[in-house]
């Protein structure tokens, strides 16, 4: 018990600055879409356009750079094997975040094609090429951000994540609607702002990191080496697959979406508004995920450990996950009326939040054994339970929707996840016991 203590103390200590972190980006970006509809209805729709490509692109992208976690935690006591992890990590940063930012160029395009009205099309205006640009910040960014949470520095993130919040949102509603001598300009304004915040926290990050390099003298010592294309494919093996998963996961509930939105309007706004609190309370997971991954991938970690890793985290997530949901199903209908004033859309969210609080749990509980699954360079494994169980959810999410409504489809999410968890909670039982170690040259 001493052991799990100490790793909960551990886990809490680099979580909680990442979520805070987390926390401080969705308000922000609350912010930019408030500023964008008070201004103009096009110029919302564009930049909504625009965050359907730009959003899991970015999610993607971050994806892919934690597969690096495993390996620079593994080298923290060796700078010059940091280094080389660094530099291959970097390496893989660049050529995921140029594949993301060459869709989100293609946004237009792409919003022509599927017959998006031309007056949304105008607005876009400079909107793709500005959240291009900072989509490939992102990706250099999230290498400094893996880095620290690997090296047990998330001050620096919680810093840079907070300025970046406090530049997007100050810098939306200055730029979105205009104020004194600049002129409006709408969705491209929030493009700016979204640049302006990655740019400000990948400088607060990667001075952060550079700061932490320069006590380790042999990490900045000697001449540049060329990354090495084996040792990227190591890491791409562990971060493509982990991308793989964020993308599957918006592709399928996208698609439940589209069924919850053919039950009614309502409906649809229902399932929309308890989207957004699960994003809200699944970021709790994904914090408490990427700190365990350097707790499992540490050089002296053994099978013992790495469960006494787990199930801390397994505490952690779960305490804080059932404290949400029981205050999502307790104080419901206050919450709900903060989305909506519509009695059928509050009716609606009143009868589907406890089914709704039990797959917050699930899916947190399913993503800290897909993060143990990344830690041991599993995420393969994690990729094709994912994908099998998210894959039959696409296929029952409508026939559900249609013969059970809205508790139909949030009880076949809560059963997605359920199998989601207990899949990756046998993988991570196998693997645990043998994990083969990359060293990079």
């Amino acid at each position: 018990m001493a052991g799990v203590g100490a790793n909960v103390i551990r886990l809490l200590g680099v979580a909680t600055p990442l979520y805070l972190s987390m926390a401080a980006a969705s308000a922000s970006a609350m912010v930019s879409s408030a500023a964008l509809g008070r201004f103009q209805t096009l110029a919302l729709a564009a930049f909504a356009a625009a965050s359907a490509v730009y959003t899991p692109a970015v999610a993607a992208v971050t994806g892919a750079v934690r597969g690096s976690m495993p390996f620079i935690a593994e080298a923290r006591e060796d700078p010059r094997r940091l280094r080389a992890a660094l530099t291959h990590a970097l390496s893989l940063a660049l050529a995921v975040g140029g594949l993301g930012a060459g869709a989100v160029l293609c946004v237009p395009v792409l919003a022509a094609a599927i017959g998006i009205p031309r007056g949304v099309l105008a607005s876009l205006g400079a909107l793709p090429a500005l959240l291009a640009a900072a989509l490939a910040v992102a990706a250099v960014n999230a290498v400094a951000v893996s880095a620290l949470v690997s090296l047990h520095r998330p001050r620096p993130v919680l810093f840079s994540g907070l300025a970046a919040a406090a530049t997007s949102a100050a810098l939306a509603l200055l730029l979105v609607p205009g104020a004194g001598p600049l002129p409006p300009l709408g969705a491209a304004g929030a493009g700016a702002s979204a640049l302006a915040s990655q740019v400000v926290s990948a400088a607060i990050a990667g001075s952060g990191l550079r700061t932490e390099l320069a006590r380790r003298p042999s990490a900045c010592a000697g001449p540049r080496r060329r990354p090495e294309l084996r040792e990227v494919a190591r890491q791409a093996r562990v971060g493509v697959p982990m991308a793989g998963t964020v993308l599957v996961k918006f592709g399928v509930l996208g698609l439940v979406t589209l069924a919850a939105s053919r039950i009614s309007a309502a409906a649809g706004a229902a399932h929309s508004i308890a989207t957004a609190l699960v994003g809200i309370t699944f970021a709790v997971a994904v914090a408490i995920g990427q700190a365990l991954i350097p707790l499992l991938s540490a050089p002296d970690a053994t099978a013992a450990t790495r469960r006494t890793g787990m199930r801390a985290a397994l505490g952690v997530a779960t305490v804080a996950l059932v404290l949400f949901a029981a205050v999502l199903i307790c104080a419901g209908p206050p919450i709900a009326k903060m989305f909506s004033r519509d009695p059928l859309v509050l009716a609606t969210l009143t009868r589907i939040m406890p089914i709704v609080a039990v797959s917050i749990v699930l899916d947190g509980v399913q993503a800290v054994f897909g993060f143990g699954l990344t830690a041991l360079k599993r995420s393969a494994v994690s990729f094709t339970i994912f994908s099998l169980v998210y894959g039959a959810l696409a296929l029952v999410s409508l026939p559900a929707s249609t013969r059970f409504g809205m508790s139909g489809v949030w009880v076949a999410i809560a059963g997605a996840n359920a199998l989601a968890a207990v899949g990756q909670y046998l993988a991570f039982s196998r693997a645990a016991v043998h994990v083969k170690k990359y060293r990079t040259r």
